[in-house]
């Protein structure tokens, strides 16, 4: 349960754009973010996350109206982090090296933020603004590589005959159940792999899905 009050006190105007501002929220997220790992969502409560930081209880419902607030920015910004962290690259890759190199950025990502993309993922199932996070940055992904297959179909490097939306819709499920079976889900053992073992099979088979040739 929430220990939020009813009356939160909220700056408005110029307060809410100084430097002082932006720095003490800031600064309550990434507290928050330590705190989220370390005891989940149901547990965290706001003055833990005021005294990791060191203010004051009441002082978090300056820049903060409740737990559930603060929750969306960290799960934000750790998806930011992801969706960026799988940008294509640098242009002199060719595109099996650009696919292979995206997947290891969002696996190393993932590894990094393993314990808080645990929770998004629980939190998601009874939290429609974080589910809709998740969603609203799986269709971007899924929108990104749908275009990079387009791409490489008209290049002739892709088979022209699949369907570019379904693929890509599968290709980023699989990277990204593979990644939360791996590094988020209590599995055990039989889910326990090498980062460059992992990568290399996973590029191989996305690879082989779409039609494209390693050199």
């Amino acid at each position: 349960m929430s220990d939020r009050t009813t009356t939160p006190a909220r700056p408005d105007g110029a307060a809410t754009q100084s430097k002082r501002y932006r720095e003490r929220r800031a600064k309550l997220v990434e507290g928050a973010h330590r705190v989220f790992e370390r005891d989940g969502f149901i547990d965290a409560r706001i003055t833990d996350i005021a005294k990791e930081v060191g203010y004051a209880h009441g002082s978090f419902y300056t820049y903060f109206s409740s737990k559930e607030e603060i929750f969306r920015v960290v799960a934000e910004q750790i998806q930011a982090e992801m969706f960026d962290g799988q940008r294509s690259g640098s242009a002199d890759l060719t595109p099996y090296q650009r696919i292979e190199a995206a997947n290891r950025r969002y696996l190393e990502s993932y590894r990094r933020h393993s314990r808080i993309m645990a929770i998004i993922e629980q939190v998601s199932t009874f939290n429609d603004d974080i589910h809709a996070i998740r969603e609203s940055r799986a269709q971007q992904t899924t929108s990104r590589t749908e275009r990079s297959i387009r791409r490489l179909q008209a290049e002739g490097l892709a088979d022209a005959d699949l369907d570019p939306h379904l693929s890509a819709v599968a290709l980023t499920s699989m990277l990204s159940r593979f990644a939360y079976l791996w590094m988020g889900a209590d599995t055990g053992p039989d889910y326990e792999f090498d980062l460059d073992a992992a990568v290399d099979g996973l590029t191989r088979l996305w690879a082989n899905a779409i039609g494209l040739r390693r050199d």
